[in-house]
């Protein structure tokens, strides 16, 4: 079997920035099991509201340690989850996850 016939079997997956990740939330709520995980990064993951409790798909949430505000935000919605979730804060990073110039 090919590659590419091994792949259409697979689910795909969602990775969303900023504010668009709580519509990815809600997006993976009504596109059951064909979503197999969702990555969300330096997002608003809180704004899917309700939806949260039904997303089925694996979810890794990523904030900046530097994004402050966005911190609780991201653990408020990390605890709605029902789904196997993981959060990740990356320390030293701003909301952009900018690398310092070399």
């Amino acid at each position: 079997m090919g590659v590419g016939a091994a792949l259409q079997r697979r689910p795909g997956g969602i990775f969303w920035l900023e504010h668009g990740a709580a519509a990815a939330l809600v997006a993976a709520t009504e596109m059951g099991e064909s979503i197999g995980g969702i990555v969300s990064r330096g997002g608003r993951p809180d704004l899917a509201g309700d939806a949260l409790k039904r997303v089925a798909a694996p979810t890794l949430l990523i904030v900046g340690g530097n994004d402050l505000p966005v911190i609780p935000l991201n653990e408020d919605a990390f605890e709605d989850l029902a789904c196997e979730k993981a959060l990740q804060v990356v320390a030293g990073a701003t909301h952009l996850f900018e690398s310092p110039a070399r």
